[in-house]
């Protein structure tokens, strides 16, 4: 949230103005003025130029941050009158110049918010958007419901409805301490988010889980499978998975693995933990790619070293079967147990058939093992740090 914050405070400071709803002038162009033009407009109470100045003293026109600025009180005094003016680009400029502590401030939440709060009150759209994104998570409620009527005002419209209606989608379909899930509201907002190009993928994969699954209304499979591809060409690392298994399983025609591969493999790219866990199955078995049981073992290695206990039992049994391994039971063992231990549910199964360990003496083996169990901790920490 806080890097889209930035995000929509660099849009106000392009060269493409906003046409505001504050009572104000239409925004000028006064990039080729100089300080002596700009002074002698500000002093005869042209607001636009007031934050010109402010804006120049701090940013250069490519609205790339000026290195080495002394006097930030002399800027901020600019930015300051103008905002007190009803200058919504200035709004936003303090806005984040506070809230990310640029300029060597410190960052002062409550100073940010309260510029947003301002301005929101007095019309301004972004500020609504700004102060709802800061907010909705507030443990407040009072302030937690204005900022979820202020993002829904602005869910419709053209510059921030992407975000604001992929923010509104998350909330209702996960939930928070104010709020409670409601698929309906969040298939709502879903359908309304994917309209736009700014939901990175993430609204497609929650309407198409939705569609899946009936959560929000009918189940639409032929929907889902859609979306979740469409999620996938937005770069969503879990829609790349679905979209990758719905090919797999034919949702789209006859299946193709060598598609399948390529999503599964770009998902695993981004750290996806099924996608990381299917791509070493791929890899293993050649679908949609040669055999390679050395690529196969270094993807579950990094899942691995991610925390993922499948991916641990999957490298503990290529030392079992001799699969790109060579074969060591002790080491195989060591990492079955470590995997049960840590919630993967094969492993149990793997234990029982292999070595003859029942689940209730699990605990039990852990305890006996030595070499075993100490080459999968010395190779991942967080099996220790957990113990």
């Amino acid at each position: 949230m806080r890097n889209f914050l930035k995000a929509v405070v660099i849009c106000f400071l392009s060269a493409s103005l906003f046409a505001t709803v504050v009572a104000q002038e239409s925004e000028r162009d006064y990039s080729n003025l100089s300080t002596g033009e700009l002074e002698d407009l500000h002093l005869n109470g042209d607001i636009h130029a007031t934050f010109t100045l402010g804006f120049n003293h701090f940013f250069y026109d490519d609205t790339s941050i000026k290195e080495g600025v002394t006097d930030v009180d002399f800027g901020l005094s600019f930015l300051e009158v103008a905002h007190e003016k009803g200058h919504d680009r200035a709004n936003s400029l303090l806005n984040a110049i506070y809230l990310h502590g640029l300029f060597g401030l410190e960052e002062d939440f409550e100073k940010a918010n309260r510029y947003s709060l301002e301005a929101a009150k007095r019309g301004s759209v972004v500020a609504k958007v700004n102060y709802g994104l800061q907010n909705i998570d507030s443990p407040n409620l009072s302030n937690a419901q204005r900022a979820l009527d202020y993002l829904i005002e602005a869910k419709d419209h053209d510059k921030f409805g992407g975000e604001v209606s992929r923010k509104l989608t998350l909330l209702h379909y996960f939930g928070n301490d104010h709020f409670k899930a409601d698929y309906v509201k969040a298939r709502g907002f879903a359908e309304i988010c994917v309209l736009f190009d700014e939901s990175e993928g993430d609204c497609e994969f929650i309407l198409a889980r939705d569609y899946q699954n009936g959560w929000g209304g009918e189940v639409d499979e032929k929907r889902s499978a859609e979306l979740f591809l469409q999620g996938a060409q937005s770069k969503n690392s879990a829609a790349m998975w679905y979209a990758a298994m719905n090919i797999l399983n034919g949702r789209h025609g006859e299946p193709k693995l060598e598609a399948a591969f390529d999503w599964v493999k770009k998902s695993a790219e981004l750290d996806y933990e099924n996608a990381m866990i299917s791509l070493g199955v791929m890899y293993a078995l050649g679908q949609g790619t040669e055999v390679d049981y050395e690529k196969s073992y270094a993807v579950y290695e990094k899942a691995a070293g991610l925390g993922s206990a499948h991916a641990l039992r999957s490298m503990a049994s290529m030392h079992c079967t001799a699969e790109g391994r060579e074969e060591n039971l002790d080491i195989c063992r060591g990492g079955l147990l470590l995997a049960a231990k840590f919630g993967d549910d094969q492993a149990p199964l793997l234990l029982k058939n292999m070595f003859e360990i029942e689940p209730d003496g699990l605990t039990a083996g852990l305890d006996d093992q030595n070499t075993g169990g100490r080459y999968w901790v010395q190779k991942f920490p967080w099996l220790s740090e957990n113990n």
